[in-house]
């Protein structure tokens, strides 16, 4: 394995040097907010940590001057958000 990795995400930059993977939020114009495609990167990056055991930290931190500003509400209509955090 090379020293450094880079994963290919759509909003979420991920590069891994050794054993600590550096993973950035990038929707800066959104303030982060967190939309599906998001939530996927972010899930399926963490899937690929499970395989991963040389990688013992992971550093988060966002582009812009917001870290997240939550879910993004403009993704689609509050009617049809769920009603509870296990939703």
């Amino acid at each position: 394995m090379s020293s450094e990795h880079v994963f290919g995400y759509q909003h979420l930059l991920v590069r891994v040097a050794g054993s600590v993977a550096h993973a950035t939020l990038n929707r800066p114009d959104a303030l982060n907010a967190l939309n599906a495609a998001l939530v996927a990167e972010l899930h399926h990056f963490f899937g690929v940590l499970q395989a991963r055991p040389e990688i013992r930290v992971v550093v988060m931190d966002a582009a812009g001057r917001a870290f997240c500003a939550g879910a993004d509400l403009k993704e689609r209509p509050l009617t049809d958000a769920p009603r509870s955090v296990a939703d």
